[in-house]
């Protein structure tokens, strides 16, 4: 008899990729839930049985979906993915009106989901447009502490403050009049690296 391997929880998220064509997010998601249980079992099945096949054991009790919170979770990825979708299909100026006047509703205390907030993040990295000074990106380290999402949610804060503050439009800043690369102020950074953190980011010569 074979002796049963236990699995890399990318090797689980790969399958559940391959057989049920979910979200990466969701793979992911749901392999680290599925890796975990089965680990702290030691590996068993119902009756204390040993497992011989994890492929066999997410296709009998993990392939449908039992949870609400899973549900809802594979819900809320295919809803942010479709929004993300809706954002890259829109052209530059598309975009700078769109966010306009999402900030100019920010102005006037009108504020959107956290979950629309970190699409909107996300979309304006994604853009070369989440820009911020160094002393912001601390602050914004210090407030979000470990959680990468809280870290993006202050730094989106204090970015759209000091535009606010200083008079500016994203189409001031990012209209055909801009020169990608120079900064306004000779301190404005990128930030967010590629694992999640906020990285300072010198501007191209």
């Amino acid at each position: 008899m074979e002796k049963f391997i236990i699995p890399l929880q990318s090797a689980v998220s790969k399958y559940m990729k391959e057989k049920m064509h979910w979200p990466q997010e969701f793979c992911d998601h749901f392999a680290d839930k599925f890796w975990n249980f089965y680990n702290s079992t030691g590996w068993k099945l119902n009756g204390n049985k040993k497992m011989k096949s994890w492929q066999s054991a997410f296709n009998n009790n993990w392939k449908d979906l039992r949870f609400a919170e899973d549900k809802q979770k594979l819900v809320n990825i295919l809803k942010a993915l479709e929004q993300r979708k809706q954002f890259e299909l829109m052209t530059h100026d598309e975009f700078l009106l769109y966010i306009d006047g999402w900030l100019e509703r920010y102005k006037h205390e009108q504020r959107p989901s956290r979950e629309l907030a970190l699409k909107i993040y996300e979309e304006l990295k994604r853009r070369g447009m989440a820009k911020l000074s160094t002393e912001k990106i601390n602050m914004a380290r210090v407030q979000g502490g470990n959680s990468v999402e809280n870290c993006r949610m202050w730094a989106l804060k204090y970015m759209l403050d000091e535009m606010i503050e200083r008079g500016y439009s994203f189409t001031d800043r990012y209209g055909s009049q801009y020169i990608k690369g120079v900064p306004q102020d000779g301190d404005i950074l990128a930030y967010d690296s590629k694992e999640g953190g906020l990285t300072p980011k010198q501007p191209e010569q």
